[in-house]
């Protein structure tokens, strides 16, 4: 048997519960608010959506993007994500084969998790390099207006 949406859905509760236990053995690793044990069960139930829409044609890459952006901006490590789809996959029945559509999904999840990611770091390094060049820019300022103050207080000395 094919795991389908319909095939998915009869497995909501089994589902969902292996996915929030996988969220919750791997929400240390997470950051921000997805730190917390306690966002499993949403995470989990909103996964397993998007998987059953995926797999009937609800959705595609524009919706599985947005949700893996959101995700990474909320902590989310990849670590975490490629666990939750592992349970996923081994909360369902033995018999269900995933479907080419499963594996598509998958593969997306992760492409875009690992994407989101990047992006995100790639913000952070560029807005610590912007902090640092203006507390460069505020030091050497200060040094030019020190320098400034003991050459004026260099020629009043001078002058007595």
């Amino acid at each position: 048997m094919m795991l389908t949406s319909d095939v998915l859905q009869a497995q909501r509760q089994t589902v969902e519960t292996a996915v929030t236990d996988a969220f919750v053995r791997h929400a240390i690793e997470n950051r921000g608010i997805l730190t917390s044990p306690r966002r499993g069960t949403a995470v989990a139930a909103r996964l397993f959506d998007l998987v059953s829409h995926y797999l009937d044609g609800q959705v595609g890459e524009t919706e599985v993007t947005a949700w893996a952006t959101e995700l990474v901006e909320q902590g989310l490590s990849l670590t975490t994500a490629s666990a939750m789809l592992r349970a996923l996959l081994t909360a369902v029945p033995s018999s269900t084969q995933p479907t080419p559509r499963l594996n598509e999904f998958h593969l997306l999840f992760l492409e875009k998790i690992a994407v989101a990611r990047e992006l995100w770091l790639h913000s952070l390094q560029e807005q610590s390099q912007a902090a640092l060049q203006r507390a460069l820019h505020q030091q050497l300022d200060q040094q030019i207006t020190l320098h400034e103050a003991q050459k004026r207080q260099t020629k009043g000395s001078a002058v007595f």
